[in-house]
């Protein structure tokens, strides 16, 4: 009785991972298509933007700082105050967007907000959090949005100096890549089909009873 309560279990774990996998592949699927897509149409912005591309709030361009290392290239810019904004019209599919930037004081993870067509003003529920993926760089992953203008805030400190050496929005990468999950999304697809499986053996359990 126990062994086939064990096969049961082992059934019913390995069919919900199987669908978690499939669903995972469709989706990235789609998301690839998506991107193609709009790509085809001439709707998918590939481009490098610099500090002359935005409109700057509560941000001055400066001087190379004394301290800073002479041979990096870009643009250095200053904070006035704790809310500083770039703005930018992109009116397109926005799969990631990459910020080349470097900052001479420790700040907070620049955030990336943007504004779907006919939208009138930016809302937190439509922000991501730039990732880290290298010295000076971070990836924002938008998973595919229709966008009218997009708004980067490099920090939320005020007099940060940096120097922004260019935004690349949809910049190249790997097909392969749209088939990678985020962190939180393989903790997902590993904990739910356990949830799920123990759930209907707990129903099954109470309506034999």
């Amino acid at each position: 009785m126990k062994r086939n309560k064990k096969s049961e279990a082992a059934r019913l774990l390995a069919a919900f991972y199987l669908a978690a996998l499939l669903i995972a592949l469709v989706s990235g699927g789609v998301r690839l298509a998506k991107s193609r897509y709009y790509q085809a149409k001439g709707n998918r912005p590939c481009s490098v933007a610099e500090l002359a591309d935005f409109e700057l709030r509560s941000i001055l361009p400066a001087e190379r700082p004394e301290d800073a290392d002479p041979e990096t290239e870009g643009q250095w810019f200053v904070s006035t105050d704790a809310d500083p904004q770039m703005l930018i019209s992109v009116n397109g599919y926005l799969d990631t967007v990459v910020l080349n930037m470097e900052r001479l004081s420790v700040g907070y993870a620049p955030v990336l907000y943007w504004t779907n067509p006919g939208q009138a003003d930016f809302s937190e529920a439509q922000a991501v959090y730039g990732k880290k993926i290298g010295p000076d760089r971070y990836e924002f992953d938008l998973k595919g949005q229709m966008a009218e203008t997009m708004r980067i805030d490099p920090d939320s400190v005020g007099g940060v100096i940096a120097c922004l050496k260019g935004v690349e929005i949809n910049p190249a990468r790997s097909a392969f890549r749209a088939f990678c999950p985020s962190a939180k999304t393989i903790l997902l697809l590993l904990a739910l089909p356990l949830l799920a499986a123990t759930l209907v053996l707990e129903v099954k359990a109470i309506l034999k009873r």
